[in-house]
């Protein structure tokens, strides 16, 4: 589940979330960065078991002409 809305951090939008997979919790942040009218570059942060925040997914999305 998103907590908010996502808060502006200098040109990156940031949400943070929260899942619970096969009964562990895990803390999450979604970085939205490079955005522009036509694309944008995700990338995910998770942390499980109280662990340290690993970088799990990133990638590019532009507009479909």
């Amino acid at each position: 589940m998103y907590d908010g809305l996502g808060k502006g951090e200098a040109n990156e939008l940031v949400f943070k979330f929260r899942i619970y997979s096969d009964g562990n919790k895990i803390d999450g942040i979604e970085v939205l960065t490079q955005i522009s009218p036509v694309s944008f570059t995700p990338r995910y942060f998770e942390k499980s078991k109280g662990g340290p925040e690993d970088a799990t997914w990133s990638g590019r999305h532009t507009k479909a002409e």
